[in-house]
């Protein structure tokens, strides 16, 4: 099944490696990909600016895939630039945000970020979080998800959604990329606990999702 949309990979700090779920998911897409002149000390304006450049390449609107940092990124975007946004953009997929406003859960490096807006997107949205991220309690997440006005899917267990927690191969960000602009997350619901619109109906986190390969480099 082909996306709905052409999809733009948007990475966190340091880029995403050969073997994340970012990487198999562009490979199996033919998605295009942020590149950022420096990954390892970020500049909110810099990066803005290439994500702008990206978007304005585009000749149909994209879906956003973001991971950590660049799930802040493409917020910022978002809101900054929202008659822009719903031009261009179809939705954003915002896995594992990372809590640039709290120094106990990430590096200084990506504070400049901060403060994080906590505002209602232009866009539809869907926030993937996990229970176990160090750079983001669950709590933050849930709220985030309810600010943004997106909807919320909780894999328990799953770390930063990263290569060192086994994502890898990831089947339900491409499930997703294919179907949630016309079925919502209910369409991944035996595959995930999912919060629609953060209310409380569920279901059961399936372990599988995770891909095979751990490398030892976590991305933020």
């Amino acid at each position: 099944m082909s996306s709905p949309s052409p999809v733009l990979i948007v990475p966190g700090l340091g880029g995403s490696g050969a073997d994340h779920w970012q990487a198999h998911l562009a490979r199996a897409l033919n998605a295009r990909w942020l590149e950022q002149t420096d990954w390892d000390t970020p500049s909110p304006v810099q990066w803005e600016q290439a994500l702008a450049a990206a978007l304005s390449g585009s000749t149909e609107p994209v879906t956003l895939v973001a991971h950590s940092l660049g799930c802040i990124l493409s917020v910022r975007w978002v809101l900054t630039h929202p008659e822009e946004a719903r031009r261009r953009v179809n939705g954003v997929l915002l896995v594992a945000p990372a809590d640039v406003d709290s120094p106990s859960h990430t590096p200084s490096v990506v504070h400049s970020f901060a403060p994080i807006p906590l505002h209602t997107l232009p866009i539809p949205s869907v926030v993937v979080a996990s229970q176990t991220d160090p750079y983001c309690s669950f709590a933050r997440a849930r709220q985030f998800a309810g600010q943004w006005g997106s909807d919320l899917i909780d894999l328990g267990d799953a770390g930063h959604i990263n290569v060192a927690a086994g994502y890898g191969p990831w089947p339900l960000a491409q499930t997703l990329c294919e179907t949630w602009h016309t079925t919502r997350p209910a369409c991944v619901r035996s595959d995930a606990t999912v919060h629609d619109s953060c209310e409380t109906e569920s279901w059961s986190a399936a372990p599988h999702l995770a891909g095979a390969s751990r490398p030892q480099t976590p991305f933020l």
